[in-house]
C-alpha cells in the first residue's frame, strides 16, 4: 500500500500531538511534586517546634538532666573518681557546683527545628581515679568533658582532654 502525502502529515500531527502529551504530562508531574513539596515544607514550618523541645517526650529537659546523663555516659565511658551510685551519679552537680555547663545553639535554625536536628551539648570537668592518672601526666588530675546530645537526651558524640583545672573555666 502506497502513502499518500495526507497520510505522512497526519503521521507527522499525531506524533507531535503525542509529543505535546508527554510534555505535558511532565509538566503536570513536576507542578504536582513541587505542590507537594511546598506542602509537606509548609506543614513541617508550621509545626516546627520550639527550641529545646523533645517531641518524642513532649517536653523539654532542664539542664540538670542534661548534666546528670553527661554524668552518667561519661561514668560509663570514663573512669570518673566516683562510686557510680545513683546518689553520687545525680548529685555530681550539687557536689561540684562550678563543674558544668550546658551550652545551646543561641538560636536554632528552622531547619533544625522542623527536622529535629537540635543540639545540646554539656560542657563539665570531673576528677580521673587515681589509678588512671599515670606518672607522666600526674599534674593532668581531671577531664574536661564535651558531651553533646540531641534535645531528648540521646548521646550523640563525646569529646575531651586531661586537664590541671577542676572546674569549667568561663568563657
Amino acid at each position: 500500500m502506497k502513502r499518500t502525502g495526507n497520510d505522512i502529515a497526519e503521521q507527522d500531527i499525531s506524533s507531535e500531538l503525542l509529543k505535546g502529551k508527554r510534555g505535558l504530562k511532565k509538566i503536570y508531574f513536576l507542578v504536582f511534586f513541587v505542590t507537594c513539596s511546598a506542602l509537606y515544607l509548609g506543614y513541617k514550618w508550621v509545626m516546627a517546634d520550639p527550641a529545646g523541645y523533645c517531641a518524642a517526650q513532649k517536653r523539654s529537659l532542664a539542664d540538670e538532666e542534661f548534666i546528670e546523663l553527661a554524668v552518667r555516659e561519661e561514668f560509663r565511658r570514663q573512669n570518673m573518681n566516683i562510686d557510680g551510685s545513683e546518689a553520687a551519679i545525680s548529685g555530681f552537680h550539687t557536689k561540684n557546683p562550678n563543674c558544668c555547663r550546658v551550652l545551646y545553639r543561641d538560636e536554632a535554625s528552622l531547619l533544625d527545628r522542623m527536622f529535629h536536628l537540635q543540639r545540646v551539648m554539656v560542657h563539665f570537668v570531673f576528677e580521673r581515679k587515681p589509678e588512671d592518672v599515670s606518672r607522666y601526666d600526674k599534674n593532668d588530675r581531671y577531664y574536661e568533658s564535651y558531651v553533646e546530645f540531641d534535645t531528648c537526651g540521646r548521646v550523640l558524640n563525646t569529646a575531651g582532654i586531661t586537664t590541671k583545672f577542676n572546674e569549667v573555666t568561663k568563657y
